[in-house]
């Protein structure tokens, strides 16, 4: 696999379609962004979950990405991700709660 240390030259090689490419950066974050992710959502199914679909996404927009930091734009994408996984928690939380109280009132 051919080493892409460059970020101008391997954001122009995703853009392009490498596919080597994306795979070098894949392998290369992976872990970090693990770690990162990690920090805010403890269950590891989902952190695995959260970066592969923040990966997807930066591969489908590709197109649309200019000269940026590729590392920032990275775990700006995984943070976003995990924060709006967190609220989804959130919001089912509710709404079992609701659900329960609902259920104790129709009971009596």
């Amino acid at each position: 696999m051919k080493n892409f240390t460059d970020e101008k030259t391997l954001l122009r090689e995703i853009k392009n379609g490498n596919g080597e490419a994306f795979e070098f950066l894949f392998n290369s974050y992976y872990p970090r962004l693990r770690g990162y992710a990690a920090r805010f959502v403890t269950d590891e199914e989902a952190v695995r979950d959260i970066i592969q679909e923040s990966f997807l996404r930066f591969w489908e927009k590709r197109d649309l990405i200019e000269a940026v930091s590729i590392s920032s734009l990275l775990f700006a994408m995984v943070r976003n991700a995990c924060l709006n996984y967190l609220k989804h928690l959130q919001l089912v939380e509710q709404h079992v709660a609701s659900a329960r109280v609902l259920s104790e009132m129709l009971k009596a």
